[in-house]
């Protein structure tokens, strides 16, 4: 499918170019002019089996080269977002949700980059003008299948309580717990899934509090589902003791919403 790059196609491509320069050939043309045009400049849209990538940049060094494959790379990702953005949109529609069709292409476009950062350039070339080209390519059905068994779920740190509480720390036992067909990552990012627990705390006068929480699920920068659980009131102690039994109160309500490993399901299972 693709493989983890070296240090890059360029490194290769440019360290024989030199080795050919300074062979002592002067009589030779310079290797780019002898290069002519190669077919996925013209040809990479036709392949209707391929998300496919070319980009460019001026000059003909290692750094202009790593340029183009960056520019090619997002001229991928933007190809697949189109169609996974229209994914996306079906299943919030389903949801009765909505989003302006731009702004969720362009959320979707940015998560993808990041995930196709090991796909290797099928083609370089160096134009007469001295320009470095790229082409990245990868066939759908790869994609369909590396984007069906990549669960990784980046798990961040909650909000809105102490940095250092307690259950902060639980809510990733609970969510493995729970049996979801996810990948779960302490923290993690470039991921093509998220869950975000996000605390709210109202202290009061008498020494009581009202503490709720969302738990936020994300494919590709987009929202799926959001749950409220609570609000709680706990009092009759500190401020600090009722925040932990009122957070654990919550993450019960959590642990116990049976609706949500079965929406996570029906959201990443194809």
């Amino acid at each position: 499918m693709y493989h983890k790059r070296n240090l890059s196609g360029w490194t290769l491509f440019f360290s024989l170019l030199m080795a050919e320069l300074f062979t002592g050939c002067a009589a030779m043309p310079p290797v780019e002019e002898e290069i002519s045009m190669p077919l996925w400049m013209t040809e990479s849209g036709k392949d209707s089996q391929a998300y496919s990538g070319i980009g460019a940049a001026s000059g003909y060094d290692e750094a202009a080269g790593i340029a183009a494959e960056n520019n090619a790379r997002k001229d991928m990702a933007a190809i697949i977002a189109k169609d996974e953005s229209m994914r996306l949109a079906e299943q919030l529609k389903a949801q009765g949700q909505y989003i302006q069709g731009e702004n969720l292409f362009g959320t979707v476009r940015d998560s993808l980059l990041p995930l196709i950062a090991d796909v290797e350039p099928a083609g370089i070339w160096i134009s007469p003008e001295k320009e470095s080209w790229a082409f990245l390519s990868i066939q759908r059905q790869d994609w369909d299948r590396m984007r069906a068994a990549d669960r990784r779920t980046s798990v961040p740190v909650p909000t809105g309580l102490e940095q250092f509480s307690g259950m902060n720390s639980s809510i990733l036992g609970i969510l493995n717990e729970m049996n979801l067909p996810l990948q779960l990552i302490p923290g993690g990012s470039h991921t093509p899934y998220r869950l975000q627990l996000d605390w709210f705390v109202t202290d009061q006068l008498d020494n009581s509090l009202q503490i709720s929480a969302t738990l936020s699920f994300e494919q590709y920068g987009v929202l799926l589902d959001k749950r409220l659980y609570g609000p709680i009131l706990v009092s009759g102690k500190t401020l600090a003791d009722a925040r932990e039994e009122g957070a654990a109160l919550i993450l019960d309500l959590l642990y116990n919403d049976q609706d949500f490993p079965l929406m996570v399901k029906k959201l990443t299972v194809k």
